[in-house]
């Protein structure tokens, strides 16, 4: 027992002399060498980012280069007489491949290289540990700026034999807003590789000589273009001198007018869009995200515009007709719209309404099939006469609920007659006279890709629950949207829209949607949705109705 006691002081005290022959009072504040090239990630979870890069420095030539999601966006500057910024970028011209674009900028404000490795001069030893056998040190900063508390945190790893061999591994940005009394920022970068040289990476500035040539100027040099060819000094240096100019021209574009801690509290959250929204298109995807009206909106309010609810009750449809409709010739490519068969896009507003668009729609193609004529129907009928029926106005309700009323009514009236308040009201419909009537509803054979096509041309525009609730999905613009984490399980789906077409694009087969977000968001309102891996839950649970 004696000499385990004794093992156990021993472990001790070599784990005590250790960590004192590292304390902080005999560190040496950390200084970078002047060429290094390393590997990590920007990590943003308010932004939801999660962003890798590679970056090389070499402040004795003057120039650096950060590649972002594998070198599908490259950056580089260069300070030496004269200096410029260049930015290299894969685009979709409209044809078949993705090829390199070079946009430059000139030397306007004094360009320096970019460092990814935040300068420590300021910065105190707060902490000295062994972890894992690792020797680490923690270095921080505290500044206070207009109504902040901003914490800066560099741990790094040393070698405890040559303290001067310093291996960086978090860099961590925390910001404590003082008005809201709430953590308002809070970002990391980790770096998973470090080394201080080049030298196994000889031909890193290349592409500035082979790209020079063929660059295209960039047509200011705002804070805004500035960031759009340097994104990482955001994180580095905690600048956002762009944000502030961003978002008065999103207030002015979107007619927005806010004051006092409102439009703090807003321009906040637009801060965190803005950063995911650019994060999305420097990955090189099959789509497109951009800043549109939702950038400012809070969680509830964006909730608030999704308005399905699993419940898990049947919803008693009936039974697709598999072999009478598969027998039939199914176009290549669908679009109602070429048809005359689809309304305009619609807005609900700030109402999870969702399900009384895609309802109406799939109600107004079946009558235009019936007709040939196009009518507007009116989705505030169904937000206000459904009640006994299951829905709930703008908290929400269920597309085959909606069916039910309009087949046992015998259609809906007119928009004109009924207008849209984006709020529920008093059901008048019985003193109007309605169009569009149903039998019925059918449920198509779900997850089969081939079904729903051979619906969708047959019985026209369908009725599908999806989920909405993805920032990618919010700030989409254009491309084959394709995200994974959009789900397709039944208790996923919180949002209804209106299926109106199919097609392939770049040997990438697509389902059309028609939302009612407005034509500001998506592609004046639409989205094409990728078929492989059922994104969104598109085939989950579509819908048509019957005359």
């Amino acid at each position: 027992i004696r000499c385990r006691a004794m093992k156990r002081v021993l472990v001790l005290v070599t784990c005590l002399s250790a960590s004192s022959a590292l304390s902080c009072g005999d560190a040496s504040t950390p200084v970078w060498p002047k060429v290094y090239t390393t590997s990590g990630r920007i990590v943003v979870p308010k932004a939801s980012v999660n962003e890798p890069f590679v970056a090389y420095y070499d402040e004795t030539a003057s120039s650096s280069r950060i590649d972002y999601w594998d070198g599908h966006v490259k950056t580089f500057q260069y300070s030496n007489a004269p200096g410029f910024l260049l930015r290299i970028v894969p685009v979709i011209p409209g044809t078949q491949h993705k090829v390199p674009s070079c946009f430059r900028q000139k030397d306007s404000q004094g360009i320096s290289p970019q460092t990814v490795l935040p300068d420590l001069k300021s910065y105190k030893c707060a902490d000295v540990d062994i972890i894992d056998g690792v020797h680490n040190q923690k270095w921080v900063f505290y500044e206070k700026r207009y109504m902040r508390n901003i914490k800066f945190t560099m741990l790094v790893k040393i070698e405890p034999k040559n303290p001067s061999q310093i291996v960086p591994l978090v860099f961590e940005v925390k910001v404590q807003d003082i008005l809201l009394g709430t953590t308002s920022d809070h970002y990391f970068i980790y770096y998973d590789s470090y080394e201080p040289s080049l030298e196994s990476v000889p031909n890193w500035k290349t592409e500035i000589d082979e790209s020079l040539a063929s660059c295209t100027q960039y047509p200011n040099s705002t804070s805004k273009s500035l960031n759009y060819f340097n994104p990482m000094t955001e994180f580095v240096s905690n600048v956002d001198d762009h944000i502030s100019d961003e978002w008065e021209e999103y207030k002015k574009k979107y007619k927005k007018m806010y004051s006092g801690l409102d439009n703090h509290m807003r321009r906040l959250n637009f801060k965190q869009n803005y950063r995911f929204v650019h994060s999305v298109n420097r990955a090189g995807l099959s789509y497109k995200t951009r800043i549109n009206q939702f950038a400012d909106w809070k969680d509830e309010e964006l909730y608030a515009l999704r308005g399905r609810h699993f419940t898990g009750e049947s919803n008693n449809a009936s039974v697709f007709p598999t072999e009478e409709v598969l027998a039939k010739d199914v176009p290549a490519s669908m679009d109602w719209r070429l048809y005359g068969a689809i309304t305009p896009v619609k807005d609900q507003g700030l109402c999870g309404g969702g399900w009384a668009y895609a309802a109406t729609g799939a109600l107004e193609g079946a009558n235009f099939q019936r007709t040939g004529t196009l009518v507007t129907l009116s989705e505030q009928a169904l937000m206000d006469c459904s009640w006994a029926y299951g829905n709930a106005g703008c908290d929400g309700g269920d597309d085959f609920r909606a069916f039910k009323w309009a087949a046992n009514h015998g259609g809906l009236p007119l928009s004109d007659d009924y207008g849209m308040t984006s709020q529920e009201g008093i059901c008048h419909a019985d003193q109007l006279v309605l169009q569009g009537p149903i039998t019925g509803y059918v449920s198509v054979t779900p997850n089969d890709p081939v079904a729903l096509r051979a619906a969708l041309s047959t019985f026209g525009p369908i009725s599908v629950a999806i989920q909405a609730s993805q920032k990618s999905f919010i700030f989409y613009s254009h491309g084959i949207y394709s995200d994974t984490s959009c789900k397709n399980s039944q208790q996923d789906l919180d949002h209804y829209a209106l299926l109106i077409g199919y097609g392939e694009l770049r040997n990438k087969k697509y389902w059309l949607m028609k939302n009612s977000w407005s034509s500001l968001w998506g592609n004046d309102g639409y989205i094409l949705i990728a078929v492989d891996d059922n994104i969104c839950g598109v085939m989950t649970s579509p819908t048509y109705v019957t005359t």
